[in-house]
C-alpha cells in the first residue's frame, strides 16, 4: 500500500505502472466525500449553494454523436454542464444536480439546460463577479478534446490530450472557483473489463453506470498525463461516464483515457483500445 497526495491510502501498482517519467500510478481513495476535508466553512455572509432546478429539453434536439476512442485510447467527445459555484472546495461534496437525479446518474443530452444560481451576499463577491451572480439557464454542450502539452519539457515529450473548460463556459468571465459536469455514453459490444486513466486541473470526481470509482480531491494540482488510474468493467450496452472537475484558480482541464485492463496496456506511449468500445453523445 501507499498514500497519495491526498494523505490516503491506495494501491501502487508493479513496475510496469510507472511511466518513463517515473510516476508511479496509484489507485485514488473511492470512499464518500469527506466534507469537513474537501472544503472549509463557507463565509457567515454567503447564501446557500443551490441545486440546479427547472430541466428543460433542447429547442432542436441534436442528431446523436458515435465517435471512436482517440489515436491514444483517449475520449475526444464531451458534453459539459456548467458552471456551478465551487467557493473553498465545497463544489466537490456538493450535488447540483440532487433534484435532477443526481450526478451519478446524470441524463446529458445535448442542448438540455437547467436554470444555476450561484450564492448570494456580500462574501459572494470575492468568489465571483457580479454578472457571474445573476441567474442563468446552462445548456449540456459538445467539446473536444485537443491536443495541449503543458508542464515541463520533459512533460512536453508525454502525449497529452484534454480539454480545456474555460473557452466552454462562454461566461468572458473568470472560471475560478467554479465547476462542471462532463459526460458521455461508452457503447460497449459485450461485457469488458477496462482502466480509466484520468489528468485535471484541478480535482475531480468519476462516475461510471452511476457508482462513484475515483476521486481526486485536490484544489491545489495541475494536470498531469493519467494521474488518477480506476478500474472498472463495462457492460454490455450503454455505460453512462460522469466527472466532476472542480477549479479553484488558474488552469481548467481534463483528460480520460480508456485502456483494457491487462496492467502492461497502462504503459505511455501505446496502451491498447478495448475492442468494441464507441463513444456516444446523445
Amino acid at each position: 500500500m501507499g498514500v497519495n497526495s491526498l494523505g490516503k491510502k491506495g494501491v501502487i501498482f508493479g513496475k510496469d505502472n510507472v511511466d518513463e517519467l517515473g510516476r508511479a500510478r496509484i489507485e485514488v481513495d473511492t470512499g464518500p466525500v469527506d466534507a469537513k476535508n474537501a472544503s472549509s466553512p463557507l463565509p457567515a455572509n454567503m447564501g446557500a449553494i443551490l441545486p440546479a432546478t427547472d430541466p428543460k429539453p433542447a429547442d432542436k434536439p441534436a442528431q446523436p454523436l458515435t465517435a471512436e476512442l482517440g489515436p491514444k485510447c483517449e475520449i475526444q467527445d464531451w458534453l459539459i454542464l456548467g458552471p456551478f459555484p465551487h467557493p473553498l472546495g465545497a463544489g466537490y461534496a456538493f450535488d447540483f444536480l440532487s433534484k435532477l437525479g443526481g450526478e451519478a446518474n446524470a441524463k446529458p443530452k445535448t442542448g438540455d439546460s437547467v436554470a444555476v444560481k450561484f450564492p448570494d451576499g456580500p462574501d459572494a463577491k470575492t468568489f465571483w463577479k457580479e454578472s457571474q451572480l445573476k441567474p442563468r439557464r446552462i445548456a449540456w454542450q459538445r467539446a473536444k478534446a485537443q491536443h495541449c502539452p503543458v508542464g515541463t519539457d520533459q512533460d512536453r515529450k508525454t502525449y497529452q490530450e484534454w480539454v480545456d473548460v474555460r473557452p466552454l463556459l462562454g461566461t468572458g468571465e473568470d472560471t475560478d472557483n467554479t465547476c462542471v459536469y462532463a459526460a458521455c455514453i461508452l457503447r460497449a459490444d459485450k461485457e469488458t473489463p477496462v482502466r480509466f486513466l484520468l489528468g485535471s486541473d484541478d480535482g475531480n470526481v468519476l462516475y461510471v453506470n452511476g457508482k462513484k470509482i475515483g476521486q481526486a480531491i485536490d484544489d491545489r494540482r495541475m494536470y498531469v498525463l493519467d494521474s488518477d488510474v480506476h478500474a472498472a468493467t463495462l457492460n454490455a450496452g450503454d455505460n453512462l461516464v460522469v466527472i466532476k472537475i472542480c477549479n479553484a484558480t488558474g488552469g481548467f482541464n481534463f483528460g480520460l483515457r480508456v485502456t483494457s485492463a491487462a496492467i502492461a496496456d497502462l504503459a505511455i506511449p501505446g496502451g491498447k483500445a478495448p475492442a468494441g468500445v464507441k463513444v456516444v453523445l446523445p
